[in-house]
């Protein structure tokens, strides 16, 4: 995270190459990560369909596009940094969330919305019957 925020601020790097390099093992570290977590899983459906998985991958997206603009750059201009602002901005933000996974209040709150979920039928039909009822009664 705190590179990704590093690259907010105008710097003059005298070394852009080995601050790349850095960021590009932090990248690949993530995508190994997820890509075993992925090919580990017994069932790959339940994978997907987990909130903190599904922001583990979406966090490689804004990583990748990052990578390929580098990339792309250095062979254009010999500059890595001009990268647009929206994935700097982006990549703290989703780097942060991948961090939730390790907090035990997130996920008691969702297991709290969920059980909610699953009693809300019932207090809306108790809702609505009261409703009925009153309206019934003008």
């Amino acid at each position: 995270v705190l590179v990704a925020v590093a690259q907010t601020v105008e710097h003059d790097y005298h070394d852009e190459i080995g601050v790349f390099a850095v960021e590009l093992c932090l990248d690949v570290f993530f995508v190994l990560e997820v890509a075993l977590r992925i090919w580990s899983c017994p069932s790959k459906s339940h994978f997907f369909f987990s909130a903190f998985n599904c922001i583990d991958v979406v966090s490689l997206i804004p990583a990748g596009c990052r990578t390929v603009l580098c990339i792309r750059n250095w062979q254009a201009s010999h500059k890595l940094y001009d990268v647009p602002e929206v994935i700097l901005a982006v990549m703290p933000s989703v780097r942060l969330l991948k961090m939730l996974r390790r907090f035990k209040s997130v996920k008691l709150l969702s297991t709290a919305f969920k059980n909610v979920l699953q009693s809300l039928p019932v207090l809306l039909y108790t809702m609505a019957s009261i409703s009925f009822f009153f309206a019934g009664l003008i």
